[in-house]
């Protein structure tokens, strides 16, 4: 039995790092073997959308630690995934992260679904909203089954030590995970807050005909019921498509992503007709680039 601990914080010992390192250390006195990283100590570099991954099954042209981490997650029997919340949602480097797990696309939606948790860490709960629903976008891509998730939330550096709450909590996720590894019961649903996805937990939704809603991050389904002045969503368990299940990911990038190489092949000619008038306006370089 495998645990990683993923740290979205280059912060040492920031509340990120306490709480996974202390879900960490349950769950290797319950026998499993532990890891924790950092992603700041991986260099990673902005995916160009060159599709070469895709389209022409080839290793990602960017020479950075991409292969190194993807190989941790590969190692993992079950993975939790942590960020602290800046600017609404967490730090960048998950959606740098996110966005490079395109490398694997065709990896990814052949994988065994695995336990994991996501634990995010603000100041107000107000400022908070994309957090939770980044962290979750991260554990679908890596078909990441949460046995809890939440939020701490504790500004100060390392304040989360004197939650006792945050941190019994945080502790039950090594206990959980080693018995769901030991004993997999398959995925399960996580009791939701009211209104959020019942299958990712996320508050996100777009509204549909006759009073059905659809879950912007997993695609999910489920019906506004009113009664009197409250409104609520009842989620179907089974409705609508799992944007994260094996199926709807072949579907999306074995057949859609691969049929658009073709296609523009065909307009490549023309294109690049067009392209004149607009290499002629100048680009601002860094410093870095005009040395």
């Amino acid at each position: 039995m495998k645990v990683l601990g993923v740290i979205g914080s280059a912060r040492k010992l920031g509340n990120c790092e306490v709480l996974v390192k202390e879900a960490l250390l349950q769950a290797q006195t319950e026998g499993a073997e532990i890891r924790a990283l950092r992603l700041s100590d991986f260099h990673l570099l902005p995916c160009k959308g060159c599709l070469a991954c895709v389209l022409k099954d080839e290793p990602c042209r960017l020479d950075d630690d991409m292969h190194p981490l993807w190989e941790q997650f590969q190692w993992a029997d079950a993975i939790i995934l942590s960020a602290p919340t800046y600017f609404l949602g967490p730090g960048g480097i998950i959606k740098l992260l996110i966005d490079r797990l395109f490398e694997y696309s065709l990896q990814i939606g052949q994988m065994q679904p695995r336990p994991g948790a996501i634990i995010a860490t603000a100041g107000l709960p107000e400022w908070d909203p994309f957090t939770l629903p980044m962290l979750s976008m991260l554990a679908g891509i890596l078909r990441i089954h949460p046995v809890d998730r939440f939020v701490a939330y504790r500004p100060g550096p390392g304040e989360v030590l004197l939650d006792e709450d945050t941190m019994k909590r945080t502790k039950q996720i090594g206990t959980t995970l080693v018995r769901e590894l030991q004993h997999p019961s398959g995925e399960k649903q996580l009791a939701a807050s009211e209104n959020a996805c019942l299958q990712c937990g996320t508050p996100f939704f777009m509204l549909r005909d006759n009073n059905q809603v659809e879950c912007q991050l997993c695609q999910a389904r489920g019906e506004i019921q009113q009664e009197g002045e409250r409104v609520t969503i009842t989620w179907t368990a089974k409705g609508g498509k799992n944007r994260w299940s094996p199926e709807a990911m072949a579907e999306h990038f074995s057949e859609w992503v691969l049929r658009t190489g073709p296609v523009y092949q065909k307009k490549r000619d023309e294109i690049q007709k067009r392209f004149p008038k607009y290499r002629e306006i100048p680009i601002v370089l860094g410093p870095r680039k005009t040395k």
